[in-house]
């Protein structure tokens, strides 16, 4: 779908946030934090304004926001498939693991599940390499 037809099958209005966000996300092959994404924006909005079409964006379930911890939040068009993600804690960029789909988690009747964060910590394979030449050096 391009970003008219998204915004529009959402009942939403074309404003520039709206456009150039949705369009930052159509090409991200992995999801963003806000600190990633502000500088592919053309035009920085202030940074209410940011959150506030993230959020929405989020409540309309076009986008999916990933927990990764507590100071870590990162943003992906929606996806079908529940997966895990790999979280570099080297350069703190977040990777889908669509191949690690998650199981359903059964818990006790009377329980109710709020949060799940299925994110697995180390570091990825660009920042390894990094760190393998720098080892050579």
């Amino acid at each position: 779908m391009t970003v008219a037809e998204i915004l529009k099958h959402y009942q939403l209005h074309q404003t520039p946030i709206r456009v150039q966000l949705l369009e930052v996300f159509l090409r991200a092959d992995r999801p963003l934090s806000v600190r990633e994404i502000e500088p592919l924006l053309e035009q920085n909005p202030d940074r209410v304004t940011l959150y506030r079409t993230l959020k929405l964006f989020v409540e309309k379930s076009i986008v999916n926001r990933i927990d990764v911890s507590e100071a870590l939040v990162a943003y992906r068009m929606n996806e079908s498939s529940q997966h895990m993600h790999f979280h570099c804690t080297s350069c703190n960029a977040v990777y889908c693991l669509p191949e690690v789909p998650i199981q359903p988690v059964y818990v006790p009747n009377g329980f109710v599940v709020t949060d799940n964060r299925f994110v697995v910590n180390g570091v990825c394979c660009r920042c390894s390499d990094k760190k393998g030449q720098n080892d050579d050096k």
